[in-house]
């Protein structure tokens, strides 16, 4: 597994093994991983914070590139409902606790790898002759759109306007 990722740190001084921590065990599994001042924030993104805050939400909005990049937000206390929302919103892809930190690198790559499979089908021939478009809008519904459909059973409803290109 040849994966790269980004990780970003917004977290208490106590935090810090933690941190350490999901950073050698991702790295033992394979994953290689460049901190954000290493200025590489392409791709899939982690953000491992204590505390809910605007300065979140702009990082977490900027670092997407408005949903263009693959971002995992990693919370190490509880998390509202609101504040779950406003992350979704602002650009996180999936949000995860480290309050059961046991099987917390599971997880992690576990998202990762479904992402890469989302993206794999995304850049399928079969998708792209048939489904066009490039912007970051777009690609995040066909993401949403191509994991639904692979990934579970449920049936996927498409609404709009006649002639709108569904």
């Amino acid at each position: 597994m040849a994966l790269t990722i980004w990780v970003r740190f917004l977290i208490a001084q106590e935090q810090q093994i933690t941190a350490a921590k999901i950073v050698t065990e991702l790295t033992q599994r394979g994953i290689n991983i460049h901190s954000v001042e290493s200025g590489i924030t392409d791709g899939v993104g982690l953000v491992v914070f204590d505390q809910f805050s605007e300065e979140l939400i702009k990082l977490i909005s900027n670092e997407s590139r408005h949903y263009k990049n693959r971002l995992l937000a990693i919370h190490c206390n509880k998390l509202t409902p609101d504040h779950a929302r406003s992350l979704m919103q602002s650009g996180a892809t999936d949000i995860l606790g480290l309050l059961n930190s046991d099987s917390i690198i599971d997880e992690i790559l576990a998202r990762i790898l479904r992402w890469e499979a989302v993206d794999n089908l995304l850049e399928s021939p079969y998708v792209k002759s048939n489904l066009i478009g490039e912007s970051p809008t777009w690609k995040n519904v066909l993401r949403q759109l191509v994991e639904v459909s692979h990934f579970t059973d449920a049936p996927v409803l498409i609404q709009g306007e006649s002639g709108t290109g569904k």
